[in-house]
């Protein structure tokens, strides 16, 4: 989903004789354009995908704020929404019966077992993402649309 980064390329010497700075570096610029890469793609078609919890704690050791900056400062919103995306799929289940679930909602597109759609909203004081399509029977944490939905068709 998302490219090595460039630095790749210019450290792959490093890389090859196992030198710790060089994966740290090349383990951060991937954190970096994975939790960009993440906004994106909700921004753009509500999609979250489901990380590796190891790219997860990357990304929130790099920094959500930093990641985030745009070129006039800290974009608050981005940093919110990343935020909460990343608190939600930390609370997803990883096991292949909710990929299988997953594929089965779409089977004709290869790759819906590795994202779901999410609503990103602001709650009292906390901005919270939460599954914005029916995963039944996996107790997620829903949007109001989908429990509005299912009260609807009882």
């Amino acid at each position: 989903m998302v490219p090595l980064p460039p630095a790749q390329a210019s450290l792959e010497h490093l890389l090859t004789t196992g030198d710790p700075w060089a994966e740290v570096v090349l383990q951060s610029e991937w954190a970096v354009l994975a939790g960009v890469y993440l906004v994106e793609q909700f921004r753009v078609s509500r999609r979250m995908w489901l990380y590796p919890p190891r790219l997860l704690k990357w990304i929130r050791e790099v920094g959500v704020d930093f990641i985030c900056q745009g070129p006039d400062g800290d974009e608050f919103i981005a940093s919110c929404q990343l935020t909460a995306m990343l608190t939600l799929s930390e609370s997803l289940s990883r096991n292949q019966g909710f990929s299988e679930r997953l594929a089965r909602v779409d089977p004709v597109r290869r790759d819906r077992s590795s994202w779901v759609y999410v609503r990103v909203d602001r709650l009292e004081d906390a901005w919270v993402a939460q599954v914005d399509e029916d995963l039944a029977p996996w107790d997620l944490p829903y949007s109001t649309d989908v429990l509005d939905g299912r009260d609807s068709s009882k």
